[in-house]
């Protein structure tokens, strides 16, 4: 990792599903609780269990996410507008001004 950069890590998209399953399970608990469960309604609570024992195996065996940098969000502006002196310099092919652009650039 590089100093001054910052990083965050990549989301598994079974952490997605997983709380997605969860949420499904507490939703079905309440039904029964309330007294509005079947013998439909338990089956698929199992399944759904199983589906979610399944994703938390995956997400532990998947180890710990890789680290992505987060970019500058005026980074597309300030490479365009380097980008644009770059042009402008070499179409007046002027190279105090390249210089200029260059220095200018060490300093950012």
């Amino acid at each position: 990792m590089q100093a001054g950069i910052a990083y965050h890590p990549v989301r598994i998209s079974g952490a997605t599903s997983a709380a997605k399953v969860s949420r499904q399970i507490r939703n079905m608990l309440e039904l029964i609780k309330e007294g509005m469960g079947s013998k439909t309604m338990v089956t698929e609570l199992r399944a759904l269990e199983d589906r979610h024992a399944e994703l938390s195996a995956e997400m532990a065996t998947a180890g710990t996410p890789e680290l992505m940098p987060v970019l500058h969000p005026n980074l597309p502006a300030n490479y365009r507008r380097r980008i644009e002196r770059l042009e402008r310099a070499m179409e007046y092919g002027a190279t105090i001004y390249v210089r200029k652009c260059v220095n200018q650039d060490e300093k950012l």
